[in-house]
């Protein structure tokens, strides 16, 4: 797979030459459009950066330049964010590389109660893309939404389309699209608060043969919005039924739970929630998926006017339905993943902040050959005008 040839600086300049702009305080202005650019440089050191029983650790230098542009023209919303990551390894060399990602975003509203709405996330890079691939790769990922929306007073009806694309450089018989029809009648009882009853129709299919194509029908019920006073966010839990196409794969039936809650304790002062059970992938050979259930909890607290403070920490067990033999062990494998991060930013202006921060990661498995544990320490200078 070629690299992008980056485009942060084309933009850029078509930015400039779009228009008046004029500068003001932490922002640029060309009418309606904000423009955003960034920049961030630090230095990490990483004790195991392929996440792997027996460390490899490193020192990584890394830069980021980013640019962000955002809009409101009457009902409509307009977002774009771009940004190029440098990642330079000391010792592991071969390991340095580039990464970038693309947010685009159009949302089209009208007095009428039709809505439309267009989002597609592109990410290229080398990072492990979950909790059971620990090796570094290099791939793509492009996820793109559209929502079609239809709202009168107390009844919202959306109906949506999703395409997924995962495109590995070397692991090619990981490559796949999932595709995703979904169905969501809300109802809202409340100013800030609906009902929803989500169907979701997804169907996989995978380039090579390794892993079996297959289909999933998923039904949720939830709560979404301003649940209290302070605390928003969404719950819903419902049920799927997955089916393979290979005859050898174990099929899936069981319940799905998401939550994402925030409570405002303060204006300083912020508490998040989340949670998943639910149903991953797996190219972990006979397993084609594996039951995933996790719990987490972040806080964000302003200490002061310059400094703040963030914790994020989760837990997280990942179920193997079938049996596997590793070296000497046969046994379905279940891992435990623990994860969590703690950062202090100092903010010398609002658009110039200093950052250090520490992160753990740990996989413990009944299959000691998938153990490992991971120490991160970050610093970093962020510039945002």
């Amino acid at each position: 797979m070629d690299r992008p040839v980056p485009v942060f600086m084309c933009v850029l300049i078509a930015l400039l030459c779009f228009g008046s702009i004029a500068w003001a305080e932490g922002n640029i202005y060309s009418g309606p459009w904000e423009v955003h650019p960034y920049f961030r440089v630090g230095q990490k050191y990483d004790d195991n950066i392929f996440l792997e029983p027996d460390a490899d650790g490193d020192f990584i230098t890394f830069g980021t330049a980013g640019l962000g542009v955002r809009a409101e023209i009457k009902e409509h919303m307009f977002e774009f964010d771009y940004h190029m990551d440098l990642l330079g390894f000391w010792d592991n060399s071969d390991q340095s590389t580039d990464d970038h990602s693309v947010l685009a975003l159009v949302d089209l509203n009208s007095p009428t109660g039709f809505g439309l709405e267009f989002e597609d996330r592109f990410k290229l890079t080398s990072d492990p893309p979950d909790t059971e691939k620990s090796g570094r790769e290099e791939r793509t990922r492009n996820i793109a939404n559209l929502v079609g929306s239809y709202g009168r007073e107390k009844f919202l009806v959306e109906i949506g389309y999703s395409n997924v694309l995962d495109d590995y450089e070397t692991e090619q018989f990981l490559d796949r699209v999932e595709q995703i029809v979904t169905l969501t009648p809300h109802y809202r009882f409340s100013p800030k608060t609906s009902l929803f009853l989500e169907y979701n129709f997804g169907w996989i299919d995978y380039d090579e043969d390794v892993n079996s194509d297959g289909d999933y029908h998923q039904i949720r019920a939830g709560v979404q919005g301003q649940l209290s006073a302070r605390l928003t966010g969404t719950v819903k839990a419902g049920y799927q039924l997955r089916d393979y196409d290979q005859g050898a794969k174990k099929d899936f039936d069981g319940s799905v739970i998401y939550a994402d809650l925030v409570e405002r304790f303060s204006e300083l002062t912020e508490l998040k929630v989340f949670g998943d059970l639910a149903v991953n992938e797996s190219n972990f050979e006979p397993n084609n998926y594996y039951r995933l259930g996790r719990i987490g909890v972040g806080v964000n607290r302003q200490l002061g006017h310059k400094l703040e403070l963030n914790f994020e920490g989760f837990y997280q067990q990942n179920d193997y339905p079938d049996e596997s033999t590793v070296g000497a062990r046969t046994a379905k494998r279940l891992d435990d993943i623990y994860s969590a991060e703690i950062g202090l930013d100092y903010y010398l202006q609002e658009w110039v902040a200093l950052g250090a921060s520490y992160l753990r990661r740990e996989r413990s498995s009944n299959l000691d050959a998938f153990d490992y544990e991971n120490n991160v320490f970050f610093v970093n200078a962020y510039f945002s005008f």
